[in-house]
């Protein structure tokens, strides 16, 4: 079994990208729940809010979306909107994920005049169909691909504790955990890499060597889920 992870963005025409493209420089994150839409707006100006605010209520045909929740944070302002616009649109992503045995991994993202999504796919065929769809709608950049023999749907969806230490050697996990153990990351250090190094009778050059090797590798494998982070916040 193969699990298919694609993040790709997209311009095409619907609400929440039109949106995005009139204020490209505020990040909105879209949560469905089948019903209504959930959105954290990132936005401290409460006179541009107000605009982006009339727009949300304009949105839908001539409908409108009625915004039947607002909570206002230091940074973001979370808002419930009576919509469920990944799937009521003609042109939808959400549809064509769907259609096509795909899985989509929330939020959505919207930035700069760009739809960005995530999703979980489990044959190679259903991939392509996918964007040979999303191309007729408009224009489409996959982001990044992994394809993964033998790992779980749980895995996809969640952090994976794989991502992080798959790359570490027994023994940089071994000197990594011995320096978290004995204090060297507290602030402040209780101990050296030269005092830990003596007393387990290693030379202080390689063990601080395989310190900083697993250093290296577990801040690259946690850096997308902090770059993920900053968008959300």
């Amino acid at each position: 079994m193969v699990t298919h992870e694609i993040s790709f963005r997209v311009q095409h025409d619907c609400p929440f990208n039109d949106l995005s493209r009139k204020y490209p420089n505020v990040p909105i994150s879209q949560w469905c729940n089948y019903d209504n839409d959930v959105l954290e707006i990132k936005c401290d100006d409460i006179a541009l809010f107000d605009e982006i605010q009339g727009d949300l209520e304009k949105m839908g045909d001539g409908q409108g979306t009625p915004i039947v929740r607002k909570a206002f944070g230091p940074k973001n302002v979370q808002v419930v909107v009576k919509r469920c616009a990944c799937c009521d649109e003609k042109g939808s992503i959400g549809r064509m994920v769907s259609r096509h045995n795909c899985m989509y991994l929330p939020p959505i993202y919207y930035h700069d005049g760009w739809e960005h999504w995530r999703i979980i796919a489990f044959n190679n065929g259903d991939v392509k169909k996918l964007f040979k769809d999303i191309m007729r709608e408009g224009v489409v950049e996959i982001l990044s691909k992994k394809n993964t023999p033998d790992r779980s749907v749980k895995d996809s969806i969640t952090i994976s504790i794989g991502d992080f230490f798959a790359d570490l050697t027994e023994k940089q996990m071994s000197t990594f955990l011995t320096a978290l153990d004995n204090g060297y990351y507290e602030v402040p250090k209780r101990v050296t890499l030269e005092q830990i190094a003596k007393f387990n009778q290693l030379p202080r050059t390689t063990y601080e060597e395989h310190v900083r090797k697993a250093e290296s590798k577990i801040l690259h494998a946690i850096a997308p889920y902090a770059r993920l982070q900053i968008q959300l916040t």
